[in-house]
């Protein structure tokens, strides 16, 4: 229970409602349980994630005024001087706290949308046939990458996966959902337009730095927050929490393999065909083949009937 007056000072400079402004605790709760504070006539003020459990509130509570300020470093409002700080705060685990009547059910599905994107990585194997052919388009070129070298991005960004949740459950706990949800987006985005230019530029490091790395640790983040979200918002049905977001990373691939495909033929540029193997003249040099063309060496690839059935067909 709270000091109605305290609590609407403490929202105002968007502090921590807990423990300034307590007079009664009741229950026991831990941090980052999800509590619901009431003011003198049981009015339910706001609701949200703890950041002391009782047994620190009622110890807190027991030193003078002046003791706990200095103990909860509280200061107060922010100024003008301090706008950056205060792009921060909105991020903090302060400004996350619901406010009375919220609904708990908005977060399912908006965990689950957040694994349904992260899912996506499941699909990786699609972009494999396209990248085999970069150069040569119907079949591979003498210097597109082979599929024992890209296959292995999927593995570097599961690997990354693990290692950044395994890391950043700690950091979870301590900054809150929304800065490591914001961290995980920049991360998973940014992998892919790392890894995007590592495929442009032809440089298969950029695309294992991007993908696998960086996108591999937006993969990690992106899972950890949802989770920690939804078990915390539903201590009552914690396994549930748990299916829901599990099932959205699972069906991920599902979403995204339409949309992969389709993006690709989209963006499909079909090849020049120059002739039949038997109408042009042929050299071999250094692995690649060239023909002489406009007074100039043009490589080619030479494709066969299966090549040809296999080959994209574009959207236009």
């Amino acid at each position: 229970m709270l000091d109605a007056g305290a609590v609407q000072k403490l929202l105002k400079e968007g502090k921590s409602l807990l423990p300034i402004g307590v007079t009664d605790v009741g229950g026991d709760f831990g941090r980052g349980d999800v509590i619901t504070c009431v003011d003198a006539t049981g009015k339910a003020i706001a609701r949200g994630m703890s950041n002391y459990a009782s047994a620190e509130v009622k110890r807190i509570m027991r030193k003078p005024s002046s003791e706990i300020a200095a103990i909860l470093g509280y200061v107060e409002a922010p100024g003008p001087d301090d706008a950056e700080e205060s792009m921060l705060d909105l991020l903090s685990k302060e400004r996350i706290v619901a406010g009375p009547g919220f609904k708990r059910w908005l977060i399912a599905p908006a965990a689950l949308g957040i694994h349904l994107c992260i899912g996506s990585v499941y699909a990786w194997s699609l972009f494999n046939p396209a990248l085999v052919k970069r150069i040569g388009v119907v079949t591979s070129a003498a210097d597109d990458w082979t599929l024992k070298q890209v296959v292995w991005v999927f593995t570097v960004a599961i690997v990354f996966l693990g290692l950044s949740a395994a890391l950043a459950g700690k950091w979870l706990e301590k900054v809150g959902p929304r800065m490591v949800g914001v961290v995980a987006t920049a991360c998973w985005a940014g992998g892919f337009v790392i890894g995007g230019a590592g495929i442009v530029t032809g440089q298969l490091w950029l695309l294992y730095l991007g993908y696998g790395v960086v996108g591999g640790c937006g993969l990690g983040l992106g899972y950890v927050s949802p989770v920690s979200t939804l078990i915390r918002w539903f201590p009552d049905r914690r396994g549930m929490a748990t299916g829901i977001a599990i099932m959205g990373f699972g069906g991920g691939a599902m979403l995204a393999q339409p949309m992969i495909d389709g993006l690709v033929r989209f963006h499909y540029e079909a090849p020049t065909y120059v002739g039949a193997t038997a109408d042009v003249e042929l050299v071999t040099d250094g692995g690649r083949r060239y023909i002489a063309q406009d007074q100039a060496r043009r490589e080619v690839v030479v494709v066969g009937p299966n090549d040809v059935a296999a080959m994209i067909e574009p959207d236009f």
